[in-house]
């Protein structure tokens, strides 16, 4: 009578992996649109620059329209890979790990995928960007 049952109970699992990678995703979001800015500042700069150096070279101006697509599937790339990534995470042996561990992993891996989406549309080399730095 005096026994007490041991009832097994299970943790539910919680959101906070994902809302760590949410938080995480607007400063990635954040870090692509100023890639993005950089790389148009720089190319209107590059045109400027050989217009008056060599103005009968055929230099293609910056088109704003390519770098606003190009930011676009960018940031979708960022929140579908990072919020694909946690989802996965949650149903493997990951479900374990630290949330915050969860979230860096996933925005981590998220951006680099569309950092490369961004330069690839834009026709730069993601290889010949980083090596250049």
């Amino acid at each position: 009578m005096g026994r007490t049952a041991s009832v097994s109970v299970e943790a539910r699992p919680t959101l906070a992996s994902v809302w760590w990678t949410l938080a995480l995703l607007l400063l990635t979001t954040a870090g692509l649109g100023l890639l993005a800015w950089a790389l148009l500042v720089t190319h209107g700069m590059a045109y400027a620059a050989l217009e008056v150096l060599r103005p009968r070279e055929m230099v293609v101006a910056p088109h704003l329209d390519d770098y606003v697509r190009a930011l676009l599937v960018a940031v979708t790339t960022n929140v579908a890979v990072a919020l694909a990534l946690v989802w996965l995470a949650r149903r493997t042996r990951a479900r374990r790990w630290h949330p915050i561990a969860v979230g860096v992993l996933a925005a981590v891996t998220a951006v680099v995928l569309a950092g490369s989406t961004l330069l690839l549309l834009l026709g730069i080399s993601p290889i010949a960007f980083v090596l250049a730095l």
